[in-house]
């Protein structure tokens, strides 16, 4: 017995010695294997292998436009390669079409019974040989016309008679008449993004349940205003990106009406835009509508006006009546940034969690007698954004054109404020601005909080006796009031009022002046 345990154990030891070989052996051939693998010409691959080398060659094109040449290379290397490039249906999927009908066809072919998605690039091509599209009704997943006519519509009207299930992309543009395509939900079940330009809007309630992106563009609607729209409006419950452009005129059967005491919710949007139409417009439809979860929201009208007329429409007409009820981040904003150039007027708002609205107007046509001003901008932004805690205010505009009582509403609306930065290229005093900083009405400090004045590059502040006076009085107030101010960075003319050069050791004085009141200061002379 002993015998035989010793043996046992032995045998055991000379194992484990084997078997410790034998993995350094797997190991090496292992590395061997791997080497003789980089060695194996490219043409000796596998079909499959190619094919998703392929398809990964595809998709590290970062531009659509350059996909096409790169792709007639890799066709080019072999007949083999080409063979497979031209037998496998999903790279036939993107089909670009600009004047050659053949290709549309042959695109087709090669697809074999994959989904596609279908551009028409050119306005020259036939729309007559589109034709072939219907018997790949089916199959279609987006499709995108940029120049469609009458005789484009002629055949899309006969496409959207057949069931199309697989069509998710729809945007049709075109620069005429205003035709319907006899666009239903029934048909097009799978429809989710809808662009149409100069058509009728599709009054089908089944399409809009499904639909997530909606752009018209100059569209009419067939109906008058609001409810029917309004009323497609209300299935789209899954709606997350709406945008109209010269919608909501007169001419596309919109008519303006006192607002409804039922708002429709659209509780999926998350971005809108309006534009090109007339603030009372823009702000009627507004007034039917309540966005809760929006993230961005634009709105861009015009004032259809010119030299003939004085225009009376602000930012504040471009609102609805209660905008806190159609958009409710508006009392979250806490970021202001107000732009008046000649004849364009703009505000952005932001709130801490990043939304964004964005409001602007403007004139189309050249417009010299406004009624609105960068005075009047501002003084609208501190009546509509009163209860919203606004702590970074950038003013961008003629701040001379501002005055004292203008500059104390402000200051006495934003008592969260904490950063003021100005900007424009308009030069003037700021005198006013210091001014209706220095105090409230009953003696109490504006704007406690506010720690940072500053200019941006291209601002220049005109120097004179009256900046230098209500500056020093104001800063003087606000640290005896437990406000100092930790920066103000500042850039001068350096010729100031009558010609009168702010030499070096001026500048100097000054802020060292300066420095007793502010924790940091930054003069710059230009000129």
């Amino acid at each position: 017995m002993e015998v035989i345990r010793f043996k046992r154990e032995q045998w055991l030891r000379e194992r484990n010695v084997v078997l410790a070989r034998q993995a350094a052996l797997e190991q090496e051939l292992a590395e061997l294997n791997r080497l003789l693998n980089t060695t194996v010409p490219v043409n000796a691959l596998p079909d499959e292998l190619l094919v998703q080398i392929f398809a990964f060659f595809r998709a590290a094109v970062d531009r659509e436009w350059q996909l096409a040449g790169e792709w007639m290379k890799i066709q080019g290397v072999c007949r083999r390669w080409r063979q497979i490039a031209i037998s496998t249906p999903m790279f036939w999927r993107a089909i670009k079409v600009y004047k050659k009908r053949e290709w549309l066809s042959l695109s087709l072919l090669r697809s074999a019974r994959t989904s596609v998605d279908i551009t028409f690039l050119h306005p020259s091509f036939p729309p007559t040989a589109a034709m072939v599209l219907l018997s790949h009704a089916s199959r279609i997943r987006r499709l995108v016309i940029q120049s469609a006519n009458a005789a484009w519509n002629a055949v899309l009207i006969k496409l959207f008679s057949f069931p199309t299930p697989s069509l998710e992309i729809l945007r049709v543009l075109q620069r005429n008449a205003h035709d319907d395509l006899g666009i239903r939900g029934d048909r097009l079940p799978g429809l989710k993004d809808l662009a149409l330009e100069r058509y009728v809007v599709p009054g089908d309630k089944t399409l809009f349940a499904n639909l997530r992106t909606l752009v018209l563009d100059s569209c009419i609607f067939g109906a008058s205003w609001p409810q029917p729209f309004l009323n497609l409006l209300k299935t789209a419950g899954h709606l997350e990106k709406l945008t109209l452009k010269k919608c909501l005129t007169s001419s596309a059967g919109l008519y303006l009406e006192a607002p409804r005491a039922e708002r429709v919710v659209l509780t999926s949007l998350r971005t809108f835009r309006i534009s090109g139409d007339s603030s009372s417009m823009t702000a009627a439809f507004l007034n039917s509508l309540q966005v809760p979860n929006i993230s961005h929201a634009e709105i861009e009208c015009d004032t259809f006006a010119n030299d003939t007329f004085r225009v009376t429409d602000t930012i504040a007409s471009a609102l609805p009546a209660d905008v806190k009820a159609v958009l409710p981040m508006w009392t979250a904003v806490n970021s202001v940034r107000v732009t008046a150039e000649d004849d364009y007027f703009e505000v952005l708002a932001r709130t801490a969690a990043g939304q964004t609205i964005h409001v602007s107007l403007m004139s189309s046509l050249s417009t010299l007698l406004w009624g609105s001003s960068f005075g009047r901008l501002i003084a609208d932004c501190a009546r509509l954004f009163a209860n919203s805690p606004i702590r970074h205010l950038d003013l961008e505009g003629n701040h001379a054109l501002v005055g004292v009582d203008t500059w104390r509403d402000v200051f006495g609306q934003f008592t969260e404020l904490e950063t003021l930065t100005l900007c424009g290229s308009h030069c003037g005093s700021l005198d006013t601005l210091w001014k209706g900083l220095a105090s409230a009405p009953d003696g109490h400090i504006c704007c406690p909080r506010l720690a940072r004045i500053a200019t941006e590059e291209g601002m220049e502040i005109c120097f004179s006796d009256f900046l230098l006076g209500s500056l020093f009085e104001t800063l003087r107030k606000r640290q005896a009031g437990g406000a100092r101010l930790g920066l103000l960075d500042v850039r001068l003319q350096r010729y100031g009022d009558h010609g009168v050069r702010l030499e070096e050791h001026t500048r100097a004085l000054i802020t060292h002046q300066l420095k007793t009141m502010v924790d940091r200061v930054s003069i710059i002379l230009l000129g």
